[in-house]
């Protein structure tokens, strides 16, 4: 007697995701997972917070810095798992700071306004301040923090300006 049956055989499931990067700061907390698995059906991220997602392709917000590690457990149809865990540091935000008064009359004692930083911030992408009806004053693009001869002098066009309020735009990295 001969008896046919057929077998089916189902792939395991592999576990794999991308994360955007593996640092990032408590002031830009909320991070996107890109679910790189195969073989799976259903998923289930932890994110080391008492949190967990079953979407594919989660979005989480930390509230505290700290290590978290990302497990991602990938689940076939018949239940067989595979897991996945990658790091993520949450960082403290960068430390800056742009004065609110100085005086530029050539003293050399708060002469120039600029963004004095801690050493996180590795440059300052661009300073722009503005007077009061909103024309720029001033701009300075791609320079290190902490160098005050670096920022604003006080003057327009290399004439002093008249004490007023200004307001500034920055942005570190």
């Amino acid at each position: 007697t001969t008896i046919n049956n057929m077998v089916t055989v189902i792939a395991d499931p592999h576990s794999a995701f991308g994360v955007s990067s593996h640092e990032i700061e408590l002031t830009d907390n909320t991070f996107s997972l890109t679910n790189l698995s195969l073989n799976a059906i259903t998923y289930l991220w932890d994110f080391s917070t008492g949190v967990t997602s079953t979407d594919i392709n989660p979005v989480v917000t930390f509230t505290e810095q700290g290590l978290y590690p990302i497990t991602l457990y990938a689940y076939n149809q018949l239940g067989c798992k595979d897991s996945a865990v990658t790091p993520i540091t949450v960082l403290p935000p960068k430390n800056f700071f742009i004065p609110n008064v100085f005086t530029p009359n050539h003293d050399d004692i708060n002469d120039w306004i600029t963004v004095f930083a801690d050493h996180r911030v590795r440059r300052i992408v661009y300073l722009e301040i503005f007077d009061r009806w909103g024309n720029q004053v001033f701009v300075a693009n791609d320079f290190p923090p902490n160098i005050p001869q670096l920022g604003w002098d006080g003057s327009f066009k290399n004439k002093p300006m008249n004490p007023a309020v200004f307001a500034y735009i920055a942005k570190v990295e």
